[in-house]
């Protein structure tokens, strides 16, 4: 007995020795991590943290089970034996080693949550320096055009050039207030991203936003000075026909709403966000529909306003007007074409719309099916951390006699067996993986981490069972070791085929041969008879004969008489 509690002791030195020095180590590296400056890297040590706490931290969850299954036998033993209780050491207390796993638990938590953090700040973050750069461009473009024609100076001749210029302007200016709002949304861009510092792009953003504001106030200046030397040499000529300027204006302003609608319907949404589709869903069905009819009405307009204007192309032509009037009040020959390709085609964006609608429709639908299998999963998930939590604690408290705890322990372990607590865990999970989920905010737990937390409370029900039986044995006097105790019980398991607690006459022929007891078959019924009157045998019985078959034979007497 004292060999076996040295035994145990040693176990539970070593296991519990090892889990403090993991816990520490743990602990330290996760209360000192250096995260990473972009979505990718976020990502990785996001994996990382899931492949550790899948594939590393379970094995010691084990442990920890192992060590406090070890440690109520040791204590078990004690009681039985009359032996004095072991206590470990300060530092191997299992409220020790319970306090730091907590602790860990909490600094993962902790960790786990950051890092979660920053992939959600840093897709944002992507996402709007993404934004921001398509936007800085398309005005930089506008703004060099623009700051190119007032650096000429040139206010056109005659009274076709002068409206020419002055037409060009108006529509700079109508542009300039939608350029304006553009790097108000800009600088507003550069604002979300200044909050996310640790993402690599942000100080690219934020260089480039002073240089956009610069850029436009500088246009500002210059546009000012160009508007006041050419009203003055406006004065001296005659006004443009009106009708020139408004298709020119509005077919300028209509191209720009129909790019800014368009590039509005086709703008991405934050990939795995319900809320962020139910948004941009809601905007394509309200607001942008109405632009798209208020745009229709108004390409409707200038298609009347064009084909007036191309009746009096025809009769200004030759001199000065041989020119199209629509190219000569614009500021750029290719606007011609894009507008005219407008009018020709103001019913895209109806369609285009119902289909960007569709398209969101199919993705909201699959991001709420995979909401839903996260919830589930969590749902199965908790319940079974619950049960195993519950088992385990129940487990510790068992005490009272050996045959007692035994029979407490058969119940417990044949329940552990029959449930089907892990089956709807096992089906979400499956559901998850087929969904491609790799995040659950909903629960911390794996279905890695469930079957080992399953898996070891079965060994250590299969533990505590092998220690009573061996107190039992030692209180009938028995010198069998542990390994032989634990050996009889599983030949018994073994050979017990319809696993109804006892052996019939062909079971126990063949758990005599797995034990390597050889003997023929009348022997054999001779001593199945001799054990319960013909009747099957229970492990008890199967046992005392095993225990007559492996003693020596040899009494002290015999042994005294021998020297």
């Amino acid at each position: 007995v004292t060999r076996r509690h040295d035994d145990m002791i040693a176990k539970y030195n070593e296991g519990s020795s090892s889990l403090i020095s993991f816990l520490s180590d743990k602990n330290d590296y996760y209360s000192n991590f250096e995260y990473g400056s972009n979505t990718e890297k976020i990502r990785e040590q996001l994996m990382e943290f899931y492949e550790y706490r899948n594939t590393g931290k379970p094995p010691m969850a084990g442990l920890v089970i192992e060590c406090q299954g070890n440690l109520n036998s040791l204590r078990s033993s004690c009681k039985s034996n009359m032996r004095p209780v072991f206590e470990p050491a300060d530092e191997l207390q299992p409220e020790a080693i319970e306090n730091q796993w907590k602790q860990l638990d909490e600094t993962e938590a902790v960790h786990e949550a950051r890092l979660r953090d920053l992939f959600l700040k840093f897709q944002d973050a992507d996402f709007a320096a993404d934004k921001f750069d398509a936007k800085a461009d398309k005005f930089e473009r506008w703004a060099d055009e623009k700051n190119d024609i007032f650096e000429e100076g040139d206010f056109g001749q005659g009274v076709v050039g002068a409206e020419v210029c002055q037409n060009s302007y108006d529509i700079y200016k109508d542009q300039l207030v939608k350029y304006q709002a553009a790097c108000s949304d800009l600088n507003d861009i550069a604002s979300e991203c200044e909050k996310v510092p640790e993402f690599e792009k942000t100080a690219g953003v934020v260089d480039r936003n002073a240089t956009v504001q610069e850029k436009l106030n500088t246009l500002v200046e210059n546009g000012n000075t160009y508007d006041e030397a050419m009203t003055k040499h406006l004065n001296a000529e005659k006004r443009k026909a009106e009708l020139e300027a408004i298709v020119a204006k509005n077919g300028a302003i209509a191209l720009y709403d129909s790019e800014d609608i368009e590039e509005r319907i086709t703008e991405p949404v934050v990939a795995g966000q319900v809320q962020s589709i139910s948004e941009k869903l809601e905007e394509l069905q309200g607001p942008l529909s109405e632009e798209i009819t208020n745009l229709s009405e108004r390409v409707l307009q200038l298609k009347k306003d064009m084909s007036e204007l191309e009746e009096l192309k025809k009769a200004t032509e030759g001199g000065d007007n041989a020119e199209p009037a629509l190219r000569r009040a614009s500021s750029t020959g290719a606007m011609n074409v894009q507008i005219s390709v407008l009018c020709n085609n103001d019913g895209a964006l109806v369609t285009m719309n119902e289909e960007r609608q569709s398209e969101l429709n199919a993705l909201l639908s699959a991001e709420e099916q995979r909401e839903q299998a996260r919830k589930t999963f969590a749902e199965s998930a908790n319940a079974v951390k619950s049960d195993c939590a519950a088992k385990t604690k129940e487990l510790g408290t068992l005490g009272g006699e050996p045959e007692a705890q035994m029979e407490a322990l058969e119940v417990l372990a044949q329940n552990h067996q029959e449930s089907e607590l892990m089956v709807p865990c096992e089906a979400s999970s499956a559901e998850c993986d087929k969904l491609g989920i790799v995040i659950n905010p909903y629960t911390p737990e794996t279905i890695f981490t469930l079957r080992s937390q399953w898996e070891e409370l079965g060994k250590a029900y299969k533990t505590a069972r092998n220690v009573c039986e061996k107190a039992i044995m030692d209180k009938k006097g028995t010198q069998l070791t542990p390994e032989q105790i634990a050996e009889i019980r599983e030949v018994f398991d073994y050979f017990d085929g319809d696993k109804d607690g006892l052996l019939s006459l062909k079971e126990f022929q063949d758990g005599c041969q797995g034990m390597g007891m050889v003997m023929d078959e009348a022997t054999s019924e001779d001593h199945y008879r001799a054990l319960n009157g013909g009747k099957e045998l229970t492990f008890d019985q199967f046992s005392n004969f095993m225990v007559d078959q492996m003693k020596t034979g040899t009494t002290l007497d015999e042994v005294i008489n021998a020297f």
